[in-house]
């Protein structure tokens, strides 16, 4: 691992951290590999690290899928953060918010985020 790589450093600091056992990361940009590392586990038991070559189960690829493409449209100015749903998704257009004053009123009696 390259110290000077923060990808490399912020996946190691959550290893370290035991939230997780391992990751692999490569970056392509214009036609070449800008970036790759390699960390952690990929059998925590036997002590073997996880290598480029390293296979992974993946469940669903959904979300991953359509947040890059979207990154990737948004990069190349196809669209702006601020541009309203309904552009792309006119059905959105008669969406309402739902408020009940003494319920926003009142922090919520939950816990919330990763974990609760």
């Amino acid at each position: 691992m390259n110290e000077e790589d923060p990808i490399s450093t912020a996946i190691a600091a959550v290893v370290n951290a035991g939230a997780l056992a391992g990751a692999a990361t490569l970056v392509w940009r214009d036609g070449k590999v800008v970036q790759t590392a390699c960390v952690g586990w990929r059998d925590v038991k036997d002590g073997l690290p996880i290598e480029r070559d390293t296979l992974f189960r993946i469940a669903s690829m959904t979300k991953p899928i359509t947040s890059t493409a979207a990154l990737m449209l948004f990069e190349e100015g196809r669209f702006a953060l601020n541009n309203p749903i309904t552009r792309w998704a006119p059905e959105f257009s008669e969406m309402r918010v739902l408020r009940a004053r003494h319920v926003a009123e009142r922090p919520a009696r939950r816990g919330f985020g990763v974990g609760a």
